[in-house]
């Protein structure tokens, strides 16, 4: 069992992009980015490492790439932190072909009628859209919009891409060998979106 989750996130402001490793004592593939932020942080932490607190994720073999640059790699010599959820923009999987997910909580959501609603948001100046529960948009948008609660957006598509001198951000994830995601967990409170 794959109990390690490679993650590529995008904080709030610092870093271009930072990409670590989770690792939990369940298998953290089975698991949506948005279950793992929203209520399995503290998961994260093994007894050894850390206070176990909610809200914070512990990542390991960590590689930090510079706002300036972001085909630099900066702070080598540090490799493992904690980052609290409320400094992220948005993650995506590393590997998104090892995802496997909860088959009864997929068979609960095939049963359910789902209006999906469309999010348009801005990232490191790119326009992306992506599609949720119109409900869960609402719901974490309006009441919760000081939380830190992530919601997962799947069918996403990059709709505007900046000329620019540094790599855009697909060239970006090309280039550290992640695939195009077509998922991304978002936290609505630090994105600009419609």
């Amino acid at each position: 069992m794959e109990l390690t989750r490679k993650i590529v996130l995008f904080p709030v402001g610092q870093f271009y992009a930072v990409v670590g490793t989770i690792t939990m004592t369940v298998d953290p593939y089975r698991l949506t980015l948005t279950d793992i932020c929203n209520d399995m942080t503290s998961a994260t932490h093994r007894a050894r490492d850390h206070h176990h607190r909610s809200g914070t994720l512990f990542l390991s073999a960590v590689e930090f790439y510079s706002l300036r640059n972001n085909a630099q790699k900066v702070c080598r010599t540090l490799q493992q932190v904690h980052l609290a959820v409320k400094n992220i923009r948005g993650i995506i999987d590393f590997y998104p072909e090892r995802f496997e997910g909860n088959p009864l909580k997929r068979h609960e959501y095939r049963e359910r009628h789902i209006e999906q609603g469309t999010v348009h948001f801005p990232l490191h100046e790119h326009v992306f859209s992506g599609v949720a529960d119109e409900l869960d948009i609402y719901r974490l948008s309006d009441i919760y919009r000081f939380s830190d609660k992530f919601i997962g957006l799947s069918k996403l598509r990059l709709e505007e891409t900046p000329a620019t001198e540094s790599f855009t951000l697909p060239g970006f994830l090309e280039n550290i060998g992640c695939r195009q995601p077509d998922y991304m967990a978002v936290n609505l409170a630090n994105l600009f979106h419609s």
